[in-house]
Order: structure tokens, then sequence, then C-alpha cells
């Protein structure tokens, strides 16, 4: 019953499968983090299908026109989120059947419509990068209390990456 524990030594072959567990960490964590998604195009169409669907229920053009007309507790939105950062912006445009522009609402600064403008005309593969990915909708809408025809044109852009 005299029996010794055998005193084992690490071989060249388990410093090697150390080696190898440990790159393999590494590897996964720099692919893992290296990867960027980009959603900002995601983002401003979600943005631009919202307001139209707050702005097209319903749709008053009287009470759209006041002075006191709060677009974001009325469509739902964060102010908070859209005055810190200025990662996000979107114009509203209304115009009447036989008429001009009637109505604007604009959230944002002067660049990103030209910018958004540039994204238009460009093709998706040639877009820049490092500018908002906009999103635009136009929808006919008939208001709900004078029965007139308008449309509502809404550029949403995200620049949040």
């Amino acid at each position: 019953m005299n029996k010794k524990a055998d005193e084992k030594y690490l071989s060249i072959w388990m410093f090697l499968i150390w080696v190898i567990i440990g790159v393999s960490i590494v590897l996964g964590v720099l692919m893992f983090y290296s990867v960027q998604g980009d959603v900002r195009q995601i983002e401003a169409q979600l943005l631009a299908d919202k307001l139209s669907l707050c702005l097209i229920s319903n749709f008053n053009y009287a009470e759209i026109l006041k002075s006191d007309f709060d677009i974001y507790s009325k469509c739902g939105l964060n102010k908070d989120i859209f005055d810190k950062g200025g990662l996000y912006y979107f114009n509203i445009n209304i115009t009447g059947e036989n008429s001009g522009q009637l109505g604007k609402i604009i959230f944002g600064g002067n660049n990103w419509k030209t910018e958004c403008d540039y994204q238009f005309i460009k093709e998706e593969s040639d877009r820049e990068k490092n500018f908002p990915q906009c999103a635009k909708q136009d929808s006919f809408v008939v208001d709900s209390k004078t029965n007139k025809k308008y449309t509502v044109s809404i550029v949403a852009a995200s620049n949040q990456r």
C-alpha cells in the first residue's frame, strides 16, 4: 500500500493545445467586435413609417398647422432622443391637390437635407458611408374634416452608428 503519485510534467503538446485555445478565443472576440452593423437605413425607414402612419390616420390639416401642434406627443416620439446628439432628422411637407407647398414641419439642421437629397440620387452601392441614411415616403391623404386632398411627403434620416 505504499503508493506514490506520479509527478506529471507538461509536455510540449499540452502547451501547444493551450496556445491554440488562447488564439482561438482571441480571434473569436476580435471577429465579433470588428463587425459593424449599420442599421441607419432601417431606422430612417421606421421613423418615416411611424410619422406617416401617425399623420395619415385621421388627417386634419388645420390641426397640424396650429402653432401648439406637438408632433412628438401626437406620434408617440420621445423628444429627448431627438434633442440629444442630433442623430435623427425629419422633414414633413404638406402640399394641396392644386396648390404648392402649404405646410412644413422640420426637425434637424440644414446639412442633412442636402445630404439626403444627395443620397436619393445615388445608387445604394455608391452611397457615402459618413452621410446620414435617409428614407422618403409620399402619401396621398384626404382631410377628415374638409375632404380636401393633400400630399404628405416625409423625409427621415438617421445618423446613429
